[in-house]
């Protein structure tokens, strides 16, 4: 019994440390993935581009 009270706790601890780290650097992660959405974006109006000059 000792035992899985132990390991909940160690779980919980875990578990409270990551959401501390995601939300102190949430700004950060938002950020870059503002970034990346915005260079898959510009590829795909390079793309789009292309494809309607080969086809027109």
């Amino acid at each position: 019994m000792n035992k899985k009270i132990i390991a909940g706790a160690v779980i919980a601890l875990a578990a409270g440390i990551a959401t501390y780290i995601y939300r102190r650097n949430k700004n950060k992660i938002n950020e870059y993935a503002a970034d990346a959405y915005d260079e898959i974006g510009d590829t795909m109006h390079v793309t789009e581009d292309r494809l309607e000059t080969a086809f027109s």
